[in-house]
């Protein structure tokens, strides 16, 4: 790893190291990392700064990782690890909860509950 991106990313915001993010004021928190970047910082939070860092540091594969994992404790979880099942279910909720605000009536049906709430 990059020793920049090692050393931009000790620290905290909202410390005098690193400023309050108040207009006209360097924000040193991730500095390096975005420069390395190239990100415009000055209209970043100080949250969004530090996702930019994590995510600089850790890359994209790892949070690819967490959410493939995540996404399997919930079909193993609720699914009893049918994948299929599980994804069907999801689309058919999102269909049904987009669809219900439409003025002229409804089109999907509503799969039911979540499996956790039955």
């Amino acid at each position: 790893m990059d020793e920049k991106i090692k050393n931009a990313a000790v620290g905290s915001c909202g410390t005098p190291e690193y400023g309050n993010g108040e207009e006209g004021e360097e924000r040193k928190y991730g500095s390096q990392i975005l420069h390395h970047l190239d990100i415009n910082r000055q209209h970043l939070t100080p949250q969004q700064l530090g996702g930019l860092t994590v995510k600089a540091l850790y890359g994209r594969e790892y949070f690819r990782e967490l959410g493939r994992k995540g996404f399997q404790a919930t079909v193993n979880k609720y699914f009893g690890g049918n994948r299929k099942a599980a994804t069907q279910w999801l689309s058919a909720k999102g269909l049904y909860e987009q669809d219900k605000n439409v003025s002229y009536g409804s089109v999907f049906q509503d799969p039911g509950p979540h499996p956790a709430h039955l």
